[in-house]
């Protein structure tokens, strides 16, 4: 990788010493320059005399042919010249950057800043001279008074002091929008297919097989998405689904999202509701990091290899497969803030668990003079519903005061059979952030006798309560909520009800709560001794069709950890309306074979006991590969019904594609799966594939960097068109993007190594790293005489550019643009009094040229007068 020319000249050097004396002990470091009391350069201006450097000769004892050291001596100065350093602006860092250094107009040597860099800074452009943002060399201290520069080569940081009414007074984290990138054009498509078959003892067979595709086409601002299914099985043959369809951009100067297509409300204040419309709803994404809020996490517990769904309202917002032991869903981000979340875990074996993960929400305190907002209309989706009627919504939330934040919103359908108005407050208190709202529904059902109703009536009444108590560690979100009525109904509510009553089917009607409360609570209790956490709910209901008008659901957990060992402990307790109780506990415990490195195998042990099944199991998994690209796995379990399984999987994570296969036996049957998913991005550079693909990606450009990995995508490399796909950038945030040359060619020099990109949400970001195709080898010149060029001597090029400088016994190492096939050098050496030169007529050996490298040949030169 090139560093630079210093860093290149170095190498030469180093190279063609150890090539020559293996046995010599060579400088460190701290011999090799005398500097005295070394300070940092300021401004390219020489240091005092006591500063100045001179090149300590003791390492070249051992083989000093009267070579002049003192070219190498002088004052510690900058030169002129492209640095890749990192940029500091009052002791805060901005990142690494490639800055170019020039002499103004006094001579001094200062740093060239770009308009964008001033950005990144937060520089406040509104008190800059008219036309500043024009020119392509910025010399700070000349734009803004009072404004300086020190570059610490050694270090090789730049200090930049800017007067602190220049500045904006930004959050934490604030990135100007103007450093926000939309992208390149693109189209990109990702997919996930599997298959299962299970064959049984009777001689009897079930196959099971589905795919996915998830389309995308950017274009500017605007992103179109698409998302479709098909699956296949043995009782009900090939079903092919259209899932979902939108387009959506960003709205900037509103820190908005505007969508268009198969939607969901924001669920700020009101439930989450699928529509087929538009909507214009505030993105959070686009403020700050230290503005923005969490997401809520779904914990339990499988028996078996199971499909876990997540529904809110009736909707499916998540389903994904979990190994047995306890899971943690925790990326639930794109789901809302509002609506109880229906988990249900479908194990291999046909049980079926189903409860009520509390999702309470938050208080909704926003900053002093801030707000958020949602507008949405369309058409209702629920495959549950054959009328779906027009909804319009919408929301707004203003933070008052540091104390108190007003909100409040509405929902109507067209036709008019239901509407709802909510208000409420939240208010920073000593015992907590509190949120109370109140909402007042009106529903009118056709065939249905309208109740008398007071000024009361119809209404919800929540309180909740968030407190993190920093001196104990604990973290208790409490939310409670009263009807006033049996009549009082929620969107979905009204429609399920107006369904059953249209069609007689009362599996439709949903339950009426009198009130109901939620509790969670986590607790991290004393170094070493782990954590704990708790969470319930409670609800009553006005006139229940089971046998009881309350449910209710427990779960409590405990998790610590002892030298590389890791263990839990999970209990659970859910009463459902006919009064069955489920009552079920686990332990876990983890313990990695060793910790020398992450791919030593790791054996889990559980035990598992339920009203229905108690369940020992025993898994080995573990990973393999340079970057963990390979996975495996085994595990054995016995049930109290004495029904044994046992089961393989191995997996592949390229980067290209991604898979994995898995066999499992039980006493009765043998399944065999398979899974496979990956992306692809058709983009103006070609064609590229990916193991996985996330809605807002990056384009890596690299030329003739075939087989260099890309970070911080650990399975991305540059495939032979020059190009290689970043699976997932975090939009509206700095995302740094960095090469690591090991696989690449050996002749490509990488003009920087590091990069940074802010994409827009959805965007495909073209990154693209210069490189520099080069034809590298070994050179040992020889003088006409025979003699070898002393040690030290400088090669330089037809273009006066240095190119190394000769180690010992002749060596050195030489790269050329791989389209340059011929130079002149010239060599010039001083020892004693003499001052030596020749020149060679050098032209690449046809091996660099035409060959893969893989081992840097050498090549024998004589220098002519």
């Amino acid at each position: 990788m090139r560093v630079g020319q210093g860093g290149k000249i170095a190498l030469s050097l180093v190279v063609g010493s150890l090539s020559v004396y293996p046995a010599v002990n060579y400088a460190n470091e701290s011999n090799i320059l005398n500097t005295g009391d070394a300070q940092p350069v300021n401004r390219g201006k020489a240091a005092p005399k006591k500063n100045a450097v001179r090149f300590n000769r003791g390492f070249a004892n051992a083989y000093n042919e009267g070579t002049d050291f003192s070219i190498y001596d002088g004052e510690p100065t900058t030169q002129p010249g492209t640095y890749f350093v990192e940029v500091m602006r009052n002791k805060k860092s901005f990142g690494t950057h490639h800055i170019n250094f020039v002499k103004d107009s006094a001579g001094s040597v200062e740093p060239c800043l770009s308009a964008d860099m001033l950005l990144k800074m937060d520089v406040n452009t509104e008190k800059l001279s008219s036309g500043w943002q024009n020119s392509a060399c910025i010399l700070i201290k000349d734009l803004i008074p009072g404004a300086t520069t020190n570059y610490d080569a050694d270090e090789e940081i730049l200090q930049i002091t800017i007067p602190q009414r220049f500045l904006n007074n930004n959050p934490e984290g604030y990135i100007n929008p103007m450093l926000w990138d939309e992208g390149v054009p693109s189209f990109s498509a990702s997919y996930n297919v599997s298959a299962t078959r299970t064959q049984y003892d009777d001689h009897t067979a079930a196959s099971y097989y589905y795919g996915s595709l998830l389309s995308s086409l950017k274009w500017g601002a605007w992103r179109l998405y698409t998302y479709d299914n098909v699956n296949t099985n043995d009782d009900t043959g090939t079903q092919w689904s259209h899932l979902s369809s939108y387009v959506q951009r960003a709205i900037i100067p509103l820190k908005a999202e505007f969508t268009a297509g198969d939607i969901n409300t924001s669920g700020t204040l009101f439930d989450t509701v699928a529509l087929r419309g538009v909507s214009l709803i505030s993105d959070e994404r686009m403020l700050p990091q230290s503005l923005q809020g969490y997401a809520p996490i779904v914990r339990g517990v499988a028996d078996t290899n199971a499909r876990v769904t997540i529904k809110q309202n009736g909707n499916l917002i998540r389903e994904m497969s979990v190994p047995p032991g306890e899971f943690v869903i925790d990326d639930l981000y794109a789901t809302g803030y509002g609506g109880d979340l229906e988990v249900t875990i479908n194990e291999s074996n046909g049980k079926t668990r189903t409860f009520i993960t509390p999702y309470a929400s938050l208080p909704m305190l926003l900053r002093p003079g801030t707000s958020k907002f949602s507008a949405t209309v369309g058409e209702v989706r629920s495959d549950s519903l054959r009328n779906t009627p027009i909804l319009m919504e919408g929301t707004y939330q203003y933070g008052l005061n540091n104390s108190v934040t007003l909100y409040g919103g509405g929902q109507v359908t067209a036709p008019g059979d239901y509407a709802a108005l909510m208000g409420g407050m939240a208010i920073n208190t000593p015992v907590g952030a509190l949120g109370i709202d109140l909402t007042r529904s009106f529903t009118s059902f056709e065939n249905e006798q309208e109740q008398p109703c007071d000024s009361f009536c119809n209404m919800s009444l929540k309180v909740s309560l968030a407190k993190y108590i920093d001196q104990t560690g604990t973290n208790l979100s409490l939310a409670g909520y009263r009807y006033s009525s049996q009549n009082y109904y929620s969107l979905m509510d009204a429609l399920l009800t107006e369904e059953a009553l249209e069609t007689g089917d009362n599996s439709y009607l949903p339950e009426n709560y009198r009130d109901k409360i939620e509790v969670n609570i986590s607790q991290s209790l004393a170094p070493g001794w782990g954590s704990v956490f708790a969470s319930g709910y409670y609800g009553r209901v006005w006139d229940s069709r089971y046998s009881r008008n309350t449910q209710s659901s427990y779960q409590f957990g405990y998790s610590n950890s002892w030298r590389s060992m890791s263990y839990s402990i999970n209990v659970s307790k859910t009463i459902d309306e006919d009064g069955v109780e489920d009552r079920a506990i686990y332990l876990g415990m983890s313990v990695p074979f060793g910790t020398l490195h992450s791919k030593v195998p790791t054996l889990n042990a559980a035990v598992s006991y339920s009203n229905q099944d108690a369940k020992i199991r025993t898994s080995l998994y573990g990973t393999a590969g340079e970057y963990n690209q390979f996975d495996y796995g085994t595990w054995f379990d016995h049930a109290q019904e004495h029904q044994t399984n046992f089961g393989l999987s191995m997996g592949y994570n390229g980067s290209r594609a991604q898979g994995n296969v898995t066999y499992s036996q039980t006493e009765t049957s043998y399944t065999a799966s398979m899974n496979a998913s990956g992306g692809m991005v058709i983009h103006g550079g070609g064609v590229n594939y990916t193991s996985s693909l996330g809605n807002t990606f990056g384009i890596v450009e690299a030329k003739g960097a075939t087989g260099a990995h890309i970070y911080p995508d650990l399975t991305s490399t540059v495939a032979e068109n020059g190009y290689a796909i970043i699976s997932s950038l975090s939009p509206y945030q700095y995302n740094e993007v960095y090469v690591e040359a090991k696989g690449a060619p050996i002749g490509v020099e990488f003009g920087e190594s590091k990069l940074q990109t802010v994409p827009t949400a959805g965007a495909s970001v073209k990154i693209k790293l210069d490189t520099k195709i080069t034809s590298t080898q070994f050179v040992q010149i020889n003088r006409a005489d025979g003699k070898y060029i002393p040690y030290g001597a400088t090669i330089k090029d037809d273009g006066d550019e240095v190119l190394g400088i000769v180690g010992q016994g002749g060596r050195a190492m030489l790269s050329l643009p791989q389209d340059k096939t011929s130079s002149m050098l010239r060599v010039n050496w001083t020892t004693g009094k003499e001052k030596g030169e020749c020149t060679i007529d050098y032209k690449v050996a046809k091996k660099v040229q035409t060959e893969s490298q893989e081992d840097i040949p050498t090549q024998h030169l004589i220098c002519k007068k």
